[in-house]
């Protein structure tokens, strides 16, 4: 193989994109260039978020010698299956979030210098942050960005407002991009963000002691030239963090590097071929959903009146041969060219394809089709979401190991810039625990009743946690929703009669079992079945 062999160096555009090195005068010449060697990677991103946000169409390839004209008037359909994917790979993991609790470092308790203070002070704003950013809702966001874009990037950032000191903004994988540390490819040596605004780009690449800013001429419909060669608008600002206020959220732990391929480029692969196929079905059936109509061996001088159905004449000509001698065409007809169209084999390849492509990236095709109606309780529901919640529980080491490096980098940026030394000393020593609920049963129903009432006997849940996930509150707020019930129910025995029976949840009829088999069994007496769920009725009896 020759040096240059792509199978020895391939240059893939979601791989391809980490460039080592810490030569501050060469990544400013590739800022000012407008991130030339980065460009393969950030096209690829930036198509991928396209199909992500429903604007696929404008990605719609052009056949072979197809005219401008037939291109935009051919239709278009477009599938959703990047969007609906990445959002159901995504949607179980922070959903509930974890509960996060903050604990000090080994060498930072009570005994050391500050260490009780410090502790209490990185704790407070960490929940303080975790709060104002609704921080469940930014790493579910994250998750997904990072699966459709490999990596995902956190800036953390200072407001000197005391109600919301610090700002988590995402940016996703094709509005920044990094220059990996070249002895350690896994770190970032600096960062760039790109937005956009008035018609320009802006580029502003971090380092860890200073802060410059890029900007290019003004696009306009006119220029052929420009709008990408970026100028550096002022002097170098300095870094008020003491570090680069970045944290990555990958889509597999950076054991190797620091971009780790995700599916998102698989996956608008395919939505591209499924859109194809889609757009060419649309066009089949509405072309030959109204076929050309046709007069058959009439007089030229027949002049039909054309309709919407658009019938061409077809003059009668001379005699000719029929394989059993010479005769003329027939007598004058009408009828309609119709093809034959196999709609339901094409929609059967098609699905087919889509399965195959969602079991690539460990996704049930099921939860594609949202079709339950085989799944007549909870239960079922919890077991058709199997292959989700078990890739969502492979995933927590990554997500413990992102909001560790999270919590660490707002400690460090806020200490930095508002002076406090104790949350810098608290951030090198910080561990945060993130503790995730058990998959739950999604819809209230006899399965669920009967597992809250269970866990409540056991003594493993009280009436304030069943309140808070079954309404989705707060621990105060379902304290305040078990008080307005007692008062409720209390004006309620004023004005009518007491409630003499419990509602119990309604019971599935079973066969009555066999005296024998019964006796053998054990399960009689069933006051002394304390093994498993139990109904309020059963145990009243």
């Amino acid at each position: 193989m020759a040096d240059t062999d792509p199978r020895l160096f391939p240059a893939l555009p979601n791989v391809g994109g980490s460039f080592s090195s810490d030569d501050r005068a060469w990544i400013r010449k590739e800022v000012e260039s407008g991130l030339r060697n980065h460009r393969p990677r950030l096209a690829s991103a930036i198509e991928n978020q396209a199909f992500y946000d429903l604007e696929s169409d404008r990605y719609q390839p052009r056949r072979e010698a197809e005219t401008e004209f037939d291109f935009a008037g051919r239709p278009r359909r477009q599938s959703g299956f990047v969007q609906q994917a990445v959002d159901r790979l995504c949607e179980h993991t922070y959903n509930p979030g974890p509960v996060r609790t903050v604990v000090a470092g080994p060498r930072l308790g009570a005994h050391a210098e500050g260490g009780e203070a410090g502790a209490g002070l990185a704790d407070s704003l960490l929940q303080q942050v975790y709060e104002t950013n609704h921080i469940d809702c930014v790493m579910n966001h994250a998750e997904a960005q990072s699966t459709l874009n490999d990596v995902c990037a956190v800036q953390i950032k200072c407001t000197n407002d005391p109600d919301k000191p610090v700002d988590l903004q995402l940016w996703g994988g094709d509005e920044f991009t990094v220059f990996t540390d070249p002895e350690d490819p896994r770190q970032a040596f600096a960062v760039v963000t790109i937005d956009r605004y008035n018609q320009r780009t802006r580029y502003r690449l971090w380092f860890e002691d200073e802060v410059r800013t890029y900007l290019t001429d003004q696009y306009s419909a006119d220029k052929t030239a420009g709008a990408r060669v970026a100028y550096e608008t002022k002097d170098a600002e300095k870094n008020t963090y003491g570090c680069i206020p970045f944290a990555f959220l990958h889509y597999r732990a950076p054991v190797r590097q620091f971009w780790t391929p995700g599916p998102g480029t698989f996956l608008r692969k395919a939505e591209l071929r499924i859109n194809d196929r889609l757009s060419e079905l649309d066009e089949l059936i509405s072309k030959y959903g109204r076929p050309i109509g046709v007069f058959r061996n009439v007089s030229p001088t027949f002049t039909p009146e054309i309709g919407p159905g658009r019938f061409m004449r077809l003059c009668r000509g001379g005699t000719g041969y029929t394989g059993e001698g010479y005769a003329d065409g027939g007598e004058p007809s009408a009828e309609y060219l119709q093809a034959q169209l196999a709609i339901e084999s094409i929609w059967v390849d098609l699905e087919k394809y889509m399965k195959q492509v969602a079991t690539a990236v460990n996704l049930p095709y099921t939860a594609l089709e949202l079709e339950y109606s085989d799944a007549p309780s909870g239960i079922s529901l919890v077991i058709k979401s199997a292959p989700l919640l078990t890739r969502a529980r492979q995933r927590r080491p990554i997500y413990q190991l992102a909001e560790l490096c999270l919590a660490r980098k707002i400690l460090t940026a806020a200490g930095n810039h508002y002076g406090q030394a104790d949350l810098v000393t608290q951030a090198k020593q910080l561990q945060l625990l993130l503790a995730w609920a058990e998959p739950r049963i999604p819809i209230p129903g006899p399965d669920r009743d009967q597992s809250d009432e269970w866990e409540m006997q056991v003594g493993i849940k009280s009436r304030i946690t069943v309140c808070m996930e079954r309404y989705g509150l707060t621990r105060d707020q379902a304290i305040e929703h078990i008080k307005q019930v007692t008062e409720d129910e209390t004006e309620a025995q004023e004005i009518g009669p007491e409630k003499k029976f419990p509602i119990a949840p309604p019971k599935e009829e079973t066969p009555e079992p066999d005296d024998t088999e019964g006796a053998e069994s054990g399960y009689e007496d069933r006051a002394s079945d304390a093994t498993g769920p139990q109904t309020t009725a059963e145990a009243s009896d």
